[in-house]
């Protein structure tokens, strides 16, 4: 060991093995230096608040990992007469590891209204990055973009015309603005009903997440689904739960002329009634900006399905074609990548492959498995082996990331607590 190595590095790795046994037993060692060790993995059964706010941002992200299976009903083995398994073991899904997505003003965090009604919102890595890179596609276009796909939108095409110039459209976009009859800025998504705050953390700030069945959304065990709201209309915004889009009318024939807006514009009485026409038959979500979040979710190749209701299908479609990206739209269609499910009118669900977080949980998985055939509670399981060496010597914890340095990751705990 250097000469250079830190007081509190030195005082760990003397008492390794008394830390494994019982954390608190460095903690009151060495108390009268201000040195505390980070708590003892928690109980299975804790609730989420009492997980140390430090980990909601980890200082070093951890690659996430998926340990069992989202269709896991948590179902018994069941053996015959001869003690054959008759039926097998179904543990609970999980992840470890989730990343939080955190707050940013382009996005509101909802409260998991479907779980334990706190804004938790973990996810495994590749959910998170779906989830970004949609929000961040729709960001990456200016407002005057989505003022020329509106405008596109509600004049109509195909009819004569008497103002041929469009100088006049910036006059256009700002009636319709002044009216709250088109969106005048990005406001941010609501999002609901992602993975669930760790309920155990292990001595190496390890998370664990789910292991158990959320009511109504039981794919949401293993940090791979997502349900997101729309971009609505003016008026229609989500801000503290999920709101019921409505399509849009006469979507490939648009709703006047430049002659006709501009007739109304310059009435000097009552604008609003002379505009509330393309008000009622414009819908109620921002299907421009909608269509942005999925396409940039799809760039990312790791969409597996979006769920979103048939009726608003065709809304998606037309904001496409106007953004130059209806070949993309089409792809997605015949590839199922965009499909209709009942309950989506309000939001959208989005399921992600998670294969780098697959890969790394199935050494865990297999092992989860064979001791769930005796017993049958994936939690009580990971509060015991997270914590505990085994005959190889190794925790869950080291066997699931090898090139991890443990002394490392309790001196980055030690700091995040003090």
């Amino acid at each position: 060991m250097s000469g250079n190595t830190p007081t509190s590095m030195k005082i760990l790795m003397e008492g390794w093995r008394s830390f494994v046994e019982s954390p608190k037993v460095l903690s009151e060692k060495y108390s009268d230096q201000g040195i505390t060790v980070g708590d003892p993995p928690l109980d299975p059964l804790a609730s989420p608040e009492k997980i140390p706010a430090a980990l909601e941002a980890p200082i070093d992200p951890k690659k996430s990992a998926i340990i069992g299976s989202l269709r896991g009903t948590g179902q018994k083995p069941k053996l015959d007469k001869a003690g054959n398994t008759k039926r097998r073991p179904s543990p609970f899904g999980l992840f470890v590891n989730g990343e939080h997505l955190g707050k940013d003003p382009r996005w509101l965090l909802g409260a998991n209204m479907q779980g334990n009604g706190k804004k938790n919102h973990y996810g495994t890595n590749e959910l998170i990055k779906v989830v970004k890179a949609g929000i961040d596609n729709v960001h990456a276009f200016n407002q005057d973009y989505y003022d020329k796909r509106w405008l596109e939108n509600i004049i109509m095409t195909g009819v004569p015309d008497a103002d041929k110039d469009k100088d006049h459209d910036q006059s256009f976009i700002k009636f319709l603005k002044d009216q709250n009859i088109i969106p005048s800025l990005t406001k941010p998504l609501y999002i609901e009903d992602l993975g669930l705050a760790p309920y155990l953390t292990d001595i190496y700030g390890n998370t664990y997440h789910g292991g158990r069945k959320v009511p109504g959304h039981g794919s949401h065990q293993t940090g791979q689904d997502a349900d997101l709201g729309f971009y609505m209309m003016p008026g229609q915004e989500m801000v503290s739960g999920f709101i019921a889009a409505h399509e849009q009318r006469q979507l490939w024939k648009g709703f006047i002329s430049r002659a006709d807006l501009a007739a109304w514009m310059n009435q000097k009485t009552e604008p609003k009634k002379a505009t509330s026409r393309i008000g009622r038959l414009l819908g109620t979500f921002d299907a421009e900006r909608t269509w942005k979040l999925i396409s940039g979710m799809l760039a990312t190749g790791l969409v597996e399905f979006i769920f979103i209701d048939k009726s608003l299908h065709e809304g998606l479609k037309a904001a496409a074609a106007r953004a130059g990206e209806e070949t993309s739209y089409k792809a997605a269609k015949a590839n199922r990548k965009i499909l209709h499910q009942a309950n989506h009118k309000n939001h959208i669900h989005v399921r992600v492959y998670a294969p780098d977080s697959k890969e790394r949980g199935k050494p865990l998985a297999r092992k989860l498995n064979r001791k769930f055939m005796k017993n049958p509670n994936t939690r009580s399981w990971l509060a015991s082996t997270s914590s505990k060496r085994s005959k190889s010597g190794l925790t869950s914890g080291e066997k699931l990331y090898p090139e991890r340095d443990p002394y490392g990751d309790i001196v980055n705990s030690l700091s995040r607590r003090q």
